[in-house]
């Protein structure tokens, strides 16, 4: 995405898409970009779920999300409740929405990185025991 129409808007402006690069970024202000990552997750908490449907993606809780890192496949409702426990009592589940948009896509068509997971040509996830 070209980095000086993304800097002329507000954070408000950014697109669903826009902010789904940015937040795959990690910290997009070390790469030139104007907004902190703090402000994007702020941003992503506050259009809620509605910003899943702006990407074209599935809001409903029973959607099968896919991991693009390791392949892992879990439901939206699992997934934006994996900190909202006991322990984090201050949580709420749209506090992990921008983990679904940074570390998912919709899980549609064949699972390539569980396949190289299983097949053992990623061997670096299995050295950390990441299981799939």
């Amino acid at each position: 995405m070209e980095k000086s129409k993304i800097n002329k808007k507000s954070i408000e402006q950014l697109t669903a898409e826009e902010l789904k690069f940015l937040i795959r970024l990690g910290h997009p202000n070390e790469e030139g970009y104007k907004f902190e990552r703090w402000k994007i997750i702020e941003e992503i908490t506050k259009r809620g779920l509605k910003l899943l449907d702006e990407l074209g993606w599935s809001s409903d809780l029973d959607t099968v999300y896919r991991n693009v890192y390791t392949g892992g496949e879990e439901t939206l409702k699992e997934l934006l409740y994996w900190l909202v426990d006991e322990v984090h009592n201050n949580r709420t589940p749209l506090d992990n929405l921008f983990s679904v948009i940074e570390h998912n896509d919709l899980a549609v068509g064949f699972n390539h990185k569980k396949y190289e997971n299983l097949s053992g040509k990623n061997k670096s996830l299995f050295s950390f025991g990441v299981k799939v």
